[in-house]
């Protein structure tokens, strides 16, 4: 005797997909309600803010997201706020090249070079770090209340790490990497990931300078042109770009991916 057959319904048109209810399921597109397909795991479909430019992005412990403007201004995005709100902002602020929010600290690396701590509220300069005649080039959270520094001395590298009160407690050379221009720290695995090699290679290392696995961005993607990279600061890379030269007859859309090697 045969099982008995379940009932089973088919789903063919989007007029038929569009009948059902949807829970974490993406549908913005013509392609997306003709099937079922679900959104990201990381997170739900963002949204778009008016900006005039935004440089520089860094999120609270509170999940407030703060940028900056073209016009040198500190946008901040409250949890849960429908639009964000622009205050006037220190130099060094308003030209970060990244800025990165560790508890009541804001830290900035400026556009000259320097690095400065600011309280996270009230944007009140708490100290300006002696780097020792270095420019800081990128920064990034040592999973603590510390700071890596990607800092230069003319085409020499090396990555300094500063604690809550701005000290530097040590310096590693990169001696292999001349011309290294970003940074991110990866907590979970113990791992800094450099952007190296004329902008084509990911370079890891451990915090005592051990060089580890080296991935061409052409092995990712051939076409991919990166833009930046961040991290979830814990293991994920993410690399934002362009994934191709635009057409004359379409554009191409600036993919992010995530990167979490074994």
């Amino acid at each position: 005797m045969s099982e008995p057959l379940h009932p089973s319904y088919r789903f063919k048109t989007e007029a038929q997909w569009e009948a059902c209810v949807f829970a974490g399921a993406d549908r913005r597109t013509a392609e997306a309600r003709a099937g079922l397909r679900p959104f990201a795991p990381y997170g739900l479909p963002s949204t778009l803010f008016a900006s005039l430019g935004a440089y520089a992005p860094a999120i609270t412990e509170l999940a407030e997201l703060l940028w900056c403007d073209r016009q040198g201004r500190l946008q901040r995005l409250p949890y849960g706020a429908p639009v964000p709100l622009a205050y006037p902002a220190p130099a060094a602020i308003g030209s970060a090249t990244r800025m990165v929010a560790l508890g009541a600290t804001l830290w900035s690396a400026a556009g000259n070079g320097s690095l400065e701590a600011f309280d996270v509220d009230s944007l009140t300069r708490l100290f300006v770090v002696d780097l020792g005649g270095h420019d800081a080039l990128d920064i990034a959270g040592d999973g603590h209340d510390g700071l890596y520094v990607l800092a230069a001395t003319g085409q020499k590298r090396r990555i300094l790490h500063a604690d809550c009160a701005g000290t530097v407690t040590s310096t590693l050379a990169l001696p292999g990497l001349p011309d290294a221009s970003a940074l991110v720290y990866l907590a979970d695995a113990r791992r800094m990931v450099l952007l190296g090699s004329g902008g084509s290679k990911l370079h890891w290392f451990d915090r005592e300078g051990q060089a580890g696995l080296v991935l061409p961005l052409a092995a990712l993607r051939p076409c991919f042109d990166l833009a930046a990279i961040g991290s979830d600061g814990c293991a994920r890379l993410f690399l934002a770009g362009t994934d191709g030269a635009p057409a004359a007859d379409r554009t191409t859309r600036p993919p992010t991916m995530s990167v979490r090697p074994a």
